[in-house]
């Protein structure tokens, strides 16, 4: 028994032939076998109706009682000792425990249940057990007499139980793109953990995240099977009984506008953020701590070369090169779109790429040159299709100048394997 589960309830059962009256002495053990005694007496205290007047007939007992009993008038009650001679099993002692009923018959072949409980509020609870008597109600007869029941007893113990904390996880981790946030709006991702109690007693606890993680308990489910939304929160309490577990769920919110690097800006391929889900006791003592990660990717696009000069081109003849696109993101398939301004004797193919991750593509770029003094030249964007493409993007330029010199003529060749961009006949 513990202060807190201090109730138990014993089951005690009639196997003999006749009704049996229990009584019950709670006593406190003895500190060492020596102070052990041959036998000790044992107390038992009880009401005493008070006598009914000698000219009052047996007939007329009973009506003079309720009379009394009804009356405004208390009566003195008179009290009862009876001795019980046993075994020593320590001093009698009604301090720290409590037996209800501590009076009962119980007829033969039938069964009862005795509740105790556990009462004082000090640190320090001797050991002690219950004393249960049993007396047959008819003792003895014409030419028969019964013996007595031997005393049965019961020992009570008080257990020191505690509470123990377990987690489904040593960490909560969670890795996002920047490209999947949605713009304009908040991204919210979960991750399931079960948080158990695998000690003796309950825990009461508290449970505290910090920003931009919260607690989520399970969606709760009425009988018309209709889900009820339950919001997150900084702080959240728990209750568990002994051998139990709880499930919750840590949801992260990512804001896309606070997250998003503007357009033109250097950023870092990887931003990580490490917070901590605490738990603390009825007392404040911390109990453990889990780091909760968050690791957001941001993926970079780059070209390589990022300038393409196709020098001298006579005029009517056409130059034809690539550039190589690559990314650095792990784990995203992007879509890439290429996009082209400025002089009109560039073209390019293709306009749309498709990326895995390690991928790289080629984009193939053609300049056919049309006389005039100045130089030719255009600008290629390549950026991330959606509202992400404002920051994940890379430029490149391409320049050529046009000649009437037929020196600067090469015959009509493409050294490169496109079959889309052929040069004009």
């Amino acid at each position: 028994m513990t202060r807190s589960d201090p109730k138990r309830s014993v089951l005690v059962s009639n196997t003999s032939r006749a009704n049996l009256e229990l009584y019950t002495y709670i006593v406190t053990e003895n500190d060492s076998p020596q102070d052990k005694l041959p036998f000790r007496l044992y107390l038992r205290f009880y009401d005493v109706r008070p006598p009914i007047c000698p000219c009052v007939t047996a007939y007329e007992s009973d009506s003079y009682r309720e009379s009394s009993a009804s009356s405004s008038v208390v009566e003195d009650v008179e009290t009862g000792v009876e001795l019980f001679l046993g075994a020593d099993c320590g001093q009698q002692d009604y301090s720290y425990y409590k037996v209800e009923p501590s009076e009962l018959m119980l007829e033969r072949g039938c069964t009862t249940k005795l509740k105790v409980t556990l009462e004082s509020s000090e640190e320090y609870i001797p050991a002690a057990g219950v004393i249960i008597r049993a007396v047959p109600v008819d003792k003895a007869g014409p030419c028969w007499c019964r013996p007595g029941v031997p005393a049965q007893f019961l020992s009570l113990v008080q257990v020191n139980r505690v509470p123990k904390l377990e987690v489904s996880c040593s960490r909560v981790y969670i890795k996002l793109s920047a490209l999947e946030l949605p713009m304009n709006d908040v991204l919210r991702t979960r991750k399931k953990l079960f948080i158990q109690n695998t000690g003796s007693a309950s825990l009461e606890a508290k449970l505290v995240t910090e920003a931009p993680w919260s607690v989520v308990v399970p969606q709760k489910q009425c009988h018309m099977r209709c889900l009820e939304k339950v919001p997150g929160a900084d702080v959240m309490g728990l209750n568990l009984p002994p051998a139990s577990s709880a499930e919750v769920s840590m949801e992260v919110s990512v804001i896309t506008k606070e997250v998003w690097p503007k357009p033109g800006q250097v950023y870092a391929k990887r931003r990580s953020t490490t917070s901590y889900l605490r738990c603390f006791n009825k007392q404040q003592v911390l109990l453990m701590s889990i780091p909760l990660m968050l690791e957001i990717e941001f993926p970079i696009i780059s070209t390589q070369p990022s300038v393409i000069d196709f020098g001298f081109v006579m005029d009517g003849d056409t130059r034809k090169t690539y550039f190589t696109v690559m990314h650095s993101s792990t784990s995203d398939i992007i879509e890439v779109l290429v996009q082209r301004s400025g002089d009109e004797g560039f073209t390019h193919w293709p306009r749309r790429l498709v990326m895995t991750s390690g991928c790289r593509r080629r984009v193939y770029v053609q300049y056919t040159a049309r006389w005039k003094h100045a130089p030719s030249e255009c600008s290629l964007r390549v950026q991330v299709s959606g509202g992400a493409g404002t920051w994940c993007a890379c430029s490149l330029s391409a320049r050529a100048q046009s000649s009437i010199d037929r020196a600067t003529r090469l015959p009509v060749h493409d050294y490169t394997d496109d079959t889309k961009i052929l040069p004009p006949m």
